[in-house]
């Protein structure tokens, strides 16, 4: 999710559905802190395209499309570079259940 610009994180969300079973689990890890990101860009030093989005718009997103939060922790990176935490999530796809989903009111 963080190479994917914000004008393309629904549609992106809402294909990676299409992938999950209901009762289905998807483990999702983005950065919440990156140091490496050239200021003004969204871009690290290898030209990547980095873009930090707040975890309450993700969770937005995933919630009105079906999913609901099983758990969420933040880590520092694994590789030991300085500078750069995750935020890990697991959410759980309940379709039917809950409140109408974003794809069940456009149908």
């Amino acid at each position: 999710l963080m190479h994917i610009p914000d004008e393309q994180l629904f549609d992106s969300i809402f294909q990676t559905r299409e992938l999950v079973k209901e009762r289905g689990k998807l483990l999702i890890s983005v950065p919440v802190s990156r140091n490496d990101i050239i200021t003004g860009t969204n871009r690290d030093n290898n030209n990547r395209l980095m873009i930090i989005h707040p975890e309450s718009q993700i969770r937005l997103i995933f919630e009105r499309l079906g999913f609901k939060q099983e758990s969420r922790w933040v880590s520092r990176d694994t590789l030991g570079r300085e500078g750069i935490t995750w935020l890990t999530i697991i959410f759980k796809l309940f379709g039917e259940s809950g409140s109408k989903s974003a794809d069940k009111i456009e149908n």
